[in-house]
């Protein structure tokens, strides 16, 4: 459980010395070009930190405060009357957790974990919404037919209703922010179903 090296065997390790001089001189070499890796990684975090600012403005912009209807060809309806929840228990093998949705843009992400137990079908074009933590914004709209386990609602929408715009509803700023307002629990923070149906959707 907890690894360990010891002392003896760090004691007869082999360590190659060269003389001091190309020790100086692999040290010069390695912090030149670590030097240089660093600069690059942080020169790239800074441009995603960046596209991810610019991403959240984009995402905001559309719709105002939370469920307002920015114009007058607009209209507000709650969520439970542009979706219906679906509950129905799947044994499919084709398994989907929390850990496939990428954070803020919705796309699916492969992963090697094995999810236990089975949890919610859902079909092709239902959207999943991650209701564990939803300050982390997993919204998907599948790509196929599966098994949602772990903390997902699964959602099927009515008929009117582009997926794709309501997943970029559900993943802008407004939406997660009334979303984390309303969570319980403290170590495993979630957003109850009555909630999210009564959230206003502006369409």
């Amino acid at each position: 459980k907890m690894p360990r090296v010891s002392a003896e065997y760090m004691a007869n390790l082999p360590i190659p010395l060269p003389p001091l001089s190309e020790q100086e001189a692999i040290v010069k070499y390695l912090d030149a070009e670590t030097g240089k890796i660093d600069r690059a990684i942080a020169a790239e975090e800074k441009m995603i930190a960046l596209l991810q600012e610019r991403r959240q403005g984009v995402l905001r912009a559309p719709w105002g405060a939370a469920g307002a209807a920015p114009c007058k060809t607009w209209e507000k309806r709650r969520a439970k009357f542009i979706w219906r929840q679906i509950t129905v228990p799947s044994l499919s093998l084709r398994k989907i957790g929390l850990e496939n949705i990428e954070s803020f843009t919705g796309r699916f992400v492969e992963s090697m974990a094995q999810f236990e137990g089975n949890g919610i079908a859902f079909e092709k074009g239902d959207i999943l919404y991650g209701k564990l933590r939803p300050y982390l914004a997993k919204v998907w709209v599948a790509e196929f037919s599966g098994n949602a386990v772990g903390d997902f609602f699964v959602y099927r929408l009515n008929g009117g209703i582009n997926a794709s715009y309501l997943q970029y509803f559900m993943l802008s700023p407004q939406f997660t922010e009334a979303a984390t307002a309303s969570t319980y629990g403290a170590k495993m923070p979630r957003v109850s179903a009555e909630y999210m149906a009564n959230l206003p959707i502006p369409l």
